[in-house]
């Protein structure tokens, strides 16, 4: 076991932030079988959403750049969310880039979660999507332990 101090550990955030920051950024959730990590191709999962700011087409999300007890957060002003393209259950969620082709990669910047109504990385209220509802990210948050 190792141990990250307060300081390393707000740096790798801000970091984080900044490089999430400077891509066209959204959240892509799927249904499917959860891919072993984010380096991986999404294989035959459906992309259930595209979540936005605003649902805007051109409206990428973003992080504040001001870790918070070794998180940072969705920026407060931006409202998340977008219409659902297709009838489905939510399995898992993928912060990329909106022109990233989710094919298996090693050079992508992505973050990959559990979607869940307990026990997920990003809790939803219902986990069934209905094509053509809006589907909202009111919290998010990333962290990063001070001991792996």
């Amino acid at each position: 076991m190792f141990f990250i101090s307060d300081a390393l550990r707000d740096q790798l955030l801000q970091a984080l932030a900044m490089m999430m920051n400077g891509l066209d950024t959204v959240v892509q959730i799927y249904d499917g079988i959860v891919p072993l990590d984010s380096s991986a191709s999404i294989g035959s999962s459906n992309k259930l959403v595209e979540i936005t700011v605003d649902a805007l087409a051109a409206g990428y999300v973003s992080f504040d750049m001001t870790p918070v007890g070794g998180t940072i957060v969705k920026t407060a002003s931006e409202d998340w969310h977008g219409a659902v393209l297709a009838n489905g259950t939510a399995t898992y969620y993928r912060v990329c880039d909106v022109a990233d082709t989710n094919a298996a990669s090693t050079t992508a910047l992505r973050l990959q979660g559990s979607v869940g109504t307990v026990n997920a990385d990003l809790l939803v209220n219902d986990v069934n999507l209905i094509l053509g509802d809006d589907q909202r990210i009111d919290y998010f948050t990333i962290g990063l332990p001070e001991s792996a």
